[in-house]
């Protein structure tokens, strides 16, 4: 039903600002939480940190948001199926396309970190990452 369809996109936005609130905060969670776990090679504690962190953080980080966004997928899809291109899909649109852009701040962080822990530390420090640009 139409009813049931707007409820499905609006249960998967609610679930998440729950999750999200601020997009970027997230992501710098989570990019936090992965730094945090890049281990130390020596017990000087000025020297950097080197090595891979652990990926399953983001990726999980990333499942999480993916199962959020085929949920408002499914509920717009299923909109469009009864009405076509109407106010009700324009809006449910504007919650999918929100979704995704917060798995593509998750995955530019990611395919960064799979490259090394250097790369992903200049792009950060020259404020490269999508979601330093997000404003």
């Amino acid at each position: 039903t139409l009813s049931g369809s707007l409820a499905v996109v609006k249960e998967a936005k609610g679930e998440l600002i729950t999750l999200a609130p601020a997009p970027r905060k997230f992501v710098e969670g989570i990019l936090e939480q992965y730094i945090d776990s890049i281990p130390n090679d020596s017990d000087d504690e000025h020297s950097a940190k080197s090595g891979t962190g652990d990926l399953r953080i983001m990726e999980t980080a990333i499942a999480k948001v993916e199962e959020i966004y085929s949920r408002a997928l499914k509920g717009r899809v299923t909109l469009y199926e009864m009405c076509g291109v109407c106010p009700e899909w324009r809006a449910t649109e504007d919650v999918c396309k929100g979704i995704r852009e917060l798995i593509v701040l998750l995955e530019d962080v990611l395919c960064l970190a799979i490259q090394g822990t250097s790369t992903l530390a200049e792009a950060h420090f020259l404020d490269e990452l999508a979601y330093q640009r997000c404003k």
